[in-house]
C-alpha cells in the first residue's frame, strides 16, 4: 500500500501520504495519499499504465490476504485523494 501511495504521489504537485495503524480488537490500516484521478470499477483500479496487464498485483495481493483472514476493505477516490482502508479481526486462540 505504501509503495502504491509513493508512486501515485510522485506524479502529483502536492505530495502527501497519511497512514493510520491501530491494533485493538482488530488490526486497522488506512493509507491516504494525494493522487491524480483514479477510476475504481468493481473494486478494481483501472490502470492508466502501458500494458496494464503487467501491473496491479500488489493491491490484489493485499485483497487476497484480507480475504484469507476475514478482513474487509474499502477504497475510494475523492477530490485529489485516494484512500485504501482495511480491517482484520484479531482471533485469539485459547
Amino acid at each position: 500500500l505504501l509503495d502504491n501511495a509513493i508512486e501515485a504521489c510522485a506524479k502529483c504537485y502536492d505530495k502527501q501520504i497519511e497512514v493510520i495503524v491501530l491494533l485493538e480488537d482488530s488490526f486497522f490500516i488506512s493509507v491516504r495519499n494525494t493522487s491524480n484521478p483514479v477510476q475504481i470499477v468493481n473494486n478494481h483500479i483501472v490502470s492508466t499504465k502501458p500494458m496494464p496487464f503487467l501491473h496491479g498485483f500488489g493491491l490484489e495481493n493485499v485483497k487476497t490476504l484480507l480475504h484469507k483472514h476475514n478482513g474487509e476493505y474499502v477504497m475510494l477516490y475523492d477530490k485529489g485523494w485516494f484512500q485504501f482502508s482495511a480491517e482484520i479481526p484479531i482471533v485469539f486462540n485459547s
